[in-house]
């Protein structure tokens, strides 16, 4: 039938293209596809290489980094500590108004009521 022949047409078009594809495959071309894939996996490795190797770099850059800012934030903690109402308030009067957002003022909370409650509980 019709739907046969159709199928055969397009076995016939692509057994074509396959064996006129396969004929211009000659040596030369063979080895330049070689040369473009050498080419290609040596700029593949080199930037895999280079890619390693900055993240190397930025692990240790974030180690250096998060212990920093483990040592900054036991130096806040004890500063908070110790000292006074007063002098947490007088700080916090001169932060810049970015340094008084939400967020940074409920970091700043818990450490000011610490004192208070730590100095009233001393006193007694």
């Amino acid at each position: 039938g019709v739907g046969r022949a159709t199928e055969l047409f397009q076995l016939d078009l692509q057994v074509n293209v396959v064996s006129s594809h396969l004929l211009w495959r000659t040596p030369y071309v063979v080895a330049i596809d070689n040369k473009i894939e050498q080419a290609m996996d040596l700029v593949k490795n080199h930037l895999m290489y280079a890619v390693r190797e900055e993240v190397e770099v930025l692990k240790e850059q974030i180690k250096e980094l998060a212990e920093k800012n483990s040592q900054l934030e036991r130096e806040n903690s004890l500063l908070k500590n110790l000292a006074s109402p007063e002098q947490l308030q007088k700080f916090r009067s001169r932060l810049p108004l970015e340094a008084l957002s939400p967020a940074a003022t409920e970091k700043m909370s818990p450490g000011a009521a610490a004192p208070a409650q730590h100095r009233a509980g001393s006193a007694v």
